[in-house]
């Protein structure tokens, strides 16, 4: 009698502490580009490129919107799509963008965030191994 007492309130116990808050992923808000640096460009974000760009994140989609300027060229970067975080290892699939080879797209991204700063290196292999140049990224938190 006495351990199917102690069981049954082990079970209690489970149950309540499942049906709590649910932790939110630590990416999850809105963050804003300060700096950049992409494959095969010299210039870096602001220094030699203007305007901006924030990215969002709920609990397991993600959505970009931006314009980048450098010279003459405007690139305007809009999309989103569904996301997965394990540890520092992030993967999106790109399921719209204003750029139609992007749709459909998996990135194999190292995210890692200190404090409110998040930063992004990509593309990993599917070893997860970067390549020598690649782009890096680094984001704010939007408060």
């Amino acid at each position: 009698m006495r351990n199917i007492t102690i069981i049954t309130i082990l079970i209690i116990l489970f149950i309540a502490g499942s049906c709590g808050p649910k932790e939110k992923p630590p990416v999850e808000g809105t963050w804003k580009l300060v700096y950049g640096k992409w494959i095969g460009h010299n210039e870096t974000f602001p220094d030699q490129v203007e305007g901006g760009s924030i990215k969002f994140w709920s609990k397991d989609h993600f959505a970009f919107a931006g314009q980048l300027v450098l010279d003459t060229l405007v690139i305007n970067s809009l999309g989103g799509g569904t996301y997965k975080l394990v540890g520092d290892k992030y993967e999106e699939e790109v399921l719209y963008s204003s750029v139609e080879t992007s749709i459909g797209v998996t990135h194999r991204i190292f995210l890692e965030i200190i404090d409110d700063t998040l930063t992004q290196r990509w593309p990993a292999d599917e070893n997860w191994e970067l390549p020598e140049d690649y782009n890096f990224e680094k984001y704010v938190r939007v408060k």
